[in-house]
C-alpha cells in the first residue's frame, strides 16, 4: 500500500507566497497528497529558507492563525489570541478553499498549552515549578480552564473548516529541555533531578488534585527540595544518581501516575468535540512528553514522530507503533534539519516505505531552502514508482 506524502506548513509561509501558486506547486511539481498547516503556534522566529513575499523572516507571538468562532468560546475564561498578522483574513479558510481546488487533504497541527502570550494573559492557569515560580510558556494540562480551552479549539476547527484530521501536540507538563527556557544553570549537575525541576508542577490545580486522591504535595515537594540542597551541597558522583533513587519513592512514583492521569484527563476532554477517533491523532516531538500508551491511543486515530535518522527505530518506538496498530496508523516526519543531502532523503524515504508508514510527512516548507524542496520532489515521485 502506497503512503501518503504531507507537507508542514505554516499558513503565512503559503499567504506569503501567494495561496494559489504555494498549493499548487505542492500539489503538481512537489506531488504530496496533502499539507499539515499550523492551526495554533507558540511563538515563532521563522528564518526562512528562500525569500517568500520579499522577506527572508518572520515573526510572531504564540497566537491561533484562524479567526475564532466565538460563539464556541461565549463561556469560556481562556479564549484563543488570533495573530495579529492576519489583521481581518482568515488564512485557514483561505487555505482550505484552495487545497480543495488542488484535491489536497488538509491536517491541521494543534497545541493548546505553549505559549509566553497565552500565560502572560491568563497566568492563573500557568505551571508553577518547585520553587513557586510560575512558568513563562507552559498551561497546566490538569488546570479545568485549559481543558475547557482545548476542548473549544478541536470544535471551532472540526465545526467550521473541511479538515481531515486534527493533529495534537502541547498537550504535556513541561519537558526538561525545555527548562533553559526559563533558567540558567547547570543542566548535567542534577542528572534525574531535573524532571523535579523543569516539569513537576506544584500549581493550585495540581496540589487540589493530589490531595482529592489522598497524595501529600508537600512532602513531595519537600523531599524534591532536600534532594537538590544535597546535590549543590556536594555535587561528587554519587549524588547525581540521589533522583533516580528518590524517583522510586512511593509518594513520587503516586505523584508521576497523577502527572500522566491529568495530561489524559487533558486529553480526554480536548478529543470530545470529535465525532470519531479517526478525526484525530497525535503529535510526539519528545519522548519525555507523555508515554503513549493503550489508554491514550483509544482516543486517537494514529501518531505522528519524527523518524530517526537512518530509520533507528529504538524499542520505545516500535512499541508506539505497536499501539496503534502498527506502522500503517504512523506518519513519519523527515526534518529538513536532520536530513538534508539529496540521495539520503530519496534513501530515508524509502526506508520509512519499507517500514510500512501510512503517512510520510516533510517538515516544513517555509524553511525549506530550493534544493531540499527538488530533492522532496524527487524522493516522493521515486517512492511512487517503486510502490507500483
Amino acid at each position: 500500500m502506497q503512503p501518503q506524502f504531507y507537507m508542514y506548513c505554516y499558513p503565512w509561509d503559503l499567504e506569503d507566497e501567494g495561496l494559489e501558486d504555494s498549493i499548487g506547486r505542492l500539489a503538481g511539481e512537489i506531488g504530496v497528497d496533502g499539507i499539515n498547516v499550523a492551526a495554533t503556534t507558540s511563538e515563532i522566529r521563522e528564518f526562512r529558507g528562500r525569500e517568500l513575499g520579499g522577506r527572508q523572516t518572520f515573526i510572531t507571538p504564540a497566537a491561533v492563525h484562524f479567526q475564532p468562532d466565538k460563539t464556541v468560546y461565549s463561556n469560556h475564561r481562556i479564549r484563543p489570541i488570533p495573530g495579529a498578522w492576519m489583521k481581518s483574513r482568515n488564512p485557514l479558510e483561505r487555505i482550505c478553499r484552495v487545497a480543495e481546488k488542488e484535491k489536497l487533504a488538509v491536517r491541521v497541527h494543534l497545541g493548546v498549552n505553549r505559549g509566553r502570550a497565552l500565560v502572560e494573559r491568563y497566568p492563573h492557569a500557568a505551571c508553577v515549578n518547585i520553587f513557586g515560580d510560575q512558568s513563562t510558556f507552559c498551561l497546566c494540562p490538569r488546570h479545568p480552564d485549559v481543558q475547557q480551552y482545548a476542548s473549544g479549539l478541536v470544535t471551532d476547527l472540526l465545526k467550521n473548516y473541511p479538515i481531515d484530521e486534527v493533529e495534537l501536540t502541547g498537550f504535556a507538563f513541561p519537558t526538561q529541555f525545555e527548562l533553559f527556557d526559563e533558567y540558567e544553570f547547570d543542566f548535567d549537575l542534577f542528572n534525574d533531578l531535573r524532571d523535579a525541576i523543569a516539569c513537576f508542577c506544584f500549581c493550585s490545580s495540581c496540589w487540589q488534585g493530589m490531595t482529592d486522591k489522598g497524595g501529600n504535595l508537600e512532602l513531595i515537594r519537600n523531599m524534591l527540595l532536600d534532594a537538590i540542597k544535597t546535590v549543590l551541597a556536594d555535587n561528587s558522583r554519587p549524588l547525581l544518581d540521589r533522583g533516580g533513587v528518590l524517583f522510586q519513592s512511593p509518594e513520587i512514583v503516586d505523584f508521576c501516575a497523577f502527572r500522566k492521569q491529568s495530561e489524559m484527563s487533558l486529553l480526554k476532554v480536548a478529543t470530545s468535540p470529535a465525532p470519531s477517533k479517526s478525526r484525530l491523532r497525535l503529535y510526539r516531538r519528545e519522548k519525555d512528553e507523555v508515554t503513549i500508551d493503550d489508554a491514550i491511543m483509544r482516543i486517537a486515530n494514529g501518531i505522528a514522530f519524527f523518524v530517526p535518522y537512518d530509520n533507528d527505530y529504538d524499542s520505545e518506538m516500535n512499541a508506539r507503533m505497536a499501539s496503534v496498530g502498527g506502522p500503517s496508523h504512523c506518519m513519519g516526519i523527515h526534518s529538513l534539519w536532520s536530513v538534508n543531502d539529496g540521495p539520503l532523503i530519496v534513501k530515508e524515504v524509502q526506508n520509512s516505505m519499507l517500514a510500512g508508514f501510512g503517512g510520510i510527512a516533510f517538515d516544513h516548507y517555509g524553511s525549506a531552502h530550493e534544493p531540499w524542496l527538488d530533492w522532496v520532489r524527487q524522493a516522493i515521485r521515486f517512492a511512487r514508482r517503486e510502490a507500483r
